[in-house]
Parts: C-alpha cells; sequence; structure tokens
C-alpha cells in the first residue's frame, strides 16, 4: 500500500511520458475523480471540446470490484457521477455496496463528508453482470487483477461496445500502456489511470499515456488545462 496524506478532496494527477529514454514528471492539481476523467476526456476527445464530462448526463464505469475498483467507483458517484460497476460473478456483485458504504463511512468518520452525501453517492452506483452494460459509459476504468491475458480479453470485449469517443483506462500498476493496447481498436483513447490506494484516502492518480495518446493528442489538454 501507498503510503499518503489523509484525504483533501483534491487530486494530484502526476502525468508520465512514456517514452523509451524519458521519464519526466509533471504535476496538476485538480478536484478529485471527476477532474481526472476531464484531463482524459479533454487529451483524447475532440480538440476543440472545452469542458470535460457533464455530471448531467455522463457515466463512469468500472471493471473489478476488489477494494480497488469499489474505491473507485465510490469516489467516481461522491462526485456526481452515474457510476456503473460490473463483474462476473454475483457474490462479488452483491459485495459493491457493503463495500462502498464501508468506504463512506470512512469518510464521514474522518469529517469529509455527511450523511446525505453518503446516501446519494450510493444512489448513483449500479452494478450489472453483463458487461455490455458499459457501452453506456463515456468513461471506464479497469480494475481487475494483474493478469495480462485476462486483461487482453476484456479490452477485446470492451473495443466491440464501447462508443468511438469513450475512454479505456487502467488501474495497473504492472503493465506499461503499449503492452496493453494490444486488443484495441483505438489504442490512442487509452491509458493508465493508477490510483493509489486507498483512493478514498490518497488523492493521487498517476496518469501513464501510451505513445498512441502521445501521436494523437500532442499533449494538447496538458498543454492547455489551466484548471
Amino acid at each position: 500500500m501507498h503510503d499518503g496524506a489523509a484525504y483533501r478532496g483534491v487530486t494530484s494527477t502526476k502525468v508520465h511520458k512514456a517514452g523509451p529514454s524519458s521519464r519526466k514528471t509533471g504535476f496538476v492539481t485538480f478536484g478529485l475523480v471527476n477532474r481526472c476523467a476531464a484531463l482524459c476526456l479533454r487529451a483524447f476527445i475532440d480538440g476543440k471540446r472545452e469542458s470535460g464530462l457533464d455530471k448531467g448526463n455522463a457515466t463512469i464505469g468500472v471493471v473489478g470490484t476488489g477494494l480497488m475498483g469499489v474505491g473507485i467507483a465510490t469516489q467516481s458517484a461522491l462526485h456526481g457521477y452515474r457510476t456503473i460497476v460490473h463483474d462476473v460473478d454475483p457474490a462479488r456483485l452483491a459485495s459493491v455496496a457493503p463495500k462502498a458504504e464501508a468506504v463512506l463511512d470512512e469518510l464521514i468518520d474522518a469529517g469529509r463528508i455527511d450523511e446525505a452525501a453518503k446516501r446519494a453517492a450510493l444512489a448513483r452506483i449500479e452494478t450489472y453482470a453483463q458487461l455490455e452494460m458499459m457501452a453506456s459509459a463515456q468513461f471506464v476504468i479497469e480494475a481487475i487483477p494483474e493478469v495480462l491475458e485476462l486483461k487482453h480479453r476484456l479490452y477485446a470485449a470492451l473495443t466491440e461496445l464501447l462508443a468511438d469517443d469513450a475512454i479505456l483506462a487502467s488501474n495497473t500498476s504492472g503493465f506499461p500502456p503499449d503492452q496493453l493496447v494490444t486488443p484495441l481498436r483505438a489504442p490512442e483513447r487509452f491509458l493508465i489511470a493508477h490510483f493509489w490506494n486507498p483512493p478514498h484516502m490518497i488523492p493521487l492518480v498517476e496518469v501513464v499515456p501510451g505513445t498512441a495518446w502521445i501521436a494523437a493528442s500532442t499533449w494538447r489538454a496538458t498543454a492547455s488545462s489551466s484548471v
């Protein structure tokens, strides 16, 4: 588990430029999950689009129901987004609500949110055994076990489901982006968004684009963001 300060309601997005000889790092401070999502969307979708996700009609998808997956989903819901969570295991799906409630209770105990915010966040989280439900998401975060073959199978299925302007991100800390994108039709819409553990207590996301991202976006979103 990474060490870090207690939850403060902001995310320091740590951006690594992927490349054979470069590991330069820049830091940008954003509001929690919504700002991270906005950064990703601005870099991938139409460069003329000036805003990120619209909470009124946007959906964030999370594939994986471990502590990281549920923690990420809880943060998404807490910040106003409809959040859909997928797992093929009914028992793991059933565990999402109690895990999310436990996360929110920790934030209540820390004085960061109140009961009303907790109830609203829980109401925004939906669980589905059908991967097809991810077709409605504009931003999907994969948080499944660190098994390359498993991730590739998932991506092969998702690439047939997701909208042309949807973003797929991986919470991996073990694979570089260019190794993950093999099954994807649009590798320029993929990146690593590694939330530090636990995501509700450590407000840090490492964003690692691959070479397809760099070629497509030329970093215009990062350079133009002045949030």
